[in-house]
């Protein structure tokens, strides 16, 4: 959900600050469009492996990039009325998709989905040893 975050919703409260008489400048909204696209995808996904510790950052990066690489992937399975995803943007702004579903399937499998992904993340978190403490200095 990362990239519709960054991408939609971000200039969508920009938009509405703006409807209420905030002064926003007019292309702001705009700027966070590369974020849901592959160059801003993996340079989210940098910036956020770095707060990751140093040893797991590699790891990280290539979680949040699969993450963000299966959310694009879904995305150019939606129908998008033939305006597709410029991936290959900044070189070219040429659309692709492969409409096989509209763009609103998705949110109807939320309801399946988000519960399958607690349990997963609920199992995942099971099995991990809890962190060592440190006793601290000795009396």
């Amino acid at each position: 959900m990362l990239p519709d975050l960054l991408a939609r919703a971000a200039p969508l409260a920009l938009q509405r600050l703006a409807a209420r008489g905030v002064p926003v400048p007019p292309g702001l909204p705009a700027a966070f469009m590369p974020l849901h696209l592959p160059y801003g995808m993996v340079l989210c996904a940098y910036l956020l492996a770095q707060l990751a510790p140093a040893r797991d950052r590699p790891r990280a990066f290539i979680a949040w990039g699969l993450g963000m690489g299966l959310h694009l992937l879904l995305d150019l399975l939606q129908d998008h009325q033939g305006v597709g995803f410029a991936l290959l943007f900044p070189w070219s702004w040429k659309g692709y998709e492969l409409p096989l579903y509209g763009s609103e399937a998705s949110v109807m499998a939320l309801p399946v989905l988000l519960p399958l992904a607690a349990l997963a993340a609920r199992s995942r978190w099971r099995g991990r040893a809890p962190p060592e403490r440190d006793p601290g200095p000795a009396d």
